[in-house]
């Protein structure tokens, strides 16, 4: 499984701008279901330079699961902006910076779904994924989940499963995982990350 996509130029990793996104959404299927929240961090030197947060109207009721497992309500998502409204704000959040995500081919699934939808071309910008880059550099852990993770590295994650949190919490992991990668294996640009 590739640790990053679109990843053909030799872009430096320690010093490029990465937008580091999460999504909260309807339910696993990104062909019957809705995002209906999109986060995310814009990350250059290890430090947060801008955010972006918009919740999405499904345009029907979340089901007690979602609300119970994001915390995010129908009268919060209620009269929020459209989907098409979103997804095009967040392309120009993301213009120019690497994507980065944990278990990022589940949001760039939905994602692509959406600009499908809207007649737009899919994410063109390089992607980055934490769960893959971690299970390349420490194939013997049993568990690449997020929490699991953080907790590891000593990386404060408060509210998990809102997308702003778990976003701020996969930047700060990345750059840990970065910092390993170089030493461990000498990768320090974008094209190397899937060398291994």
């Amino acid at each position: 499984t590739p640790v990053a996509y679109n990843a053909d130029v030799a872009r430096p990793l320690a010093t490029d701008t990465y937008v580091v996104f999460d999504i909260e959404t309807t339910g696993l299927s990104a062909v019957y279901d809705k995002i209906i929240e999109i986060a995310a961090v814009k990350m250059q030197d290890g430090k947060v330079i801008d955010e972006f947060e918009e919740l999405i109207d499904p345009g029907f009721p979340l089901s007690e699961f979602t609300i119970n497992l994001t915390h995010i309500t129908d009268d919060m998502v209620h009269g929020s902006k459209t989907e098409a409204q979103v997804l095009n704000l967040f392309r120009e959040f993301c213009d120019g910076s690497i994507m980065v995500g944990h278990n990022v081919t589940f949001d760039v699934g939905f994602i692509n779904a959406g600009y499908r939808r809207l007649n737009q071309e899919d994410i063109q910008n390089p992607v980055v994924d934490t769960l893959e880059l971690s299970r390349m550099l420490h194939p013997e852990r049993k568990n690449h989940k997020l929490d699991t993770l953080t907790k590891a590295y000593k990386i404060a994650l408060e509210n998990h499963h809102r997308a702003n949190a778990d976003s701020e919490a996969t930047g700060y992991l990345l750059y840990a995982l970065e910092k390993e990668a170089a030493k461990k294996y000498n990768i320090t640009t974008l094209d190397q990350l899937n060398s291994r």
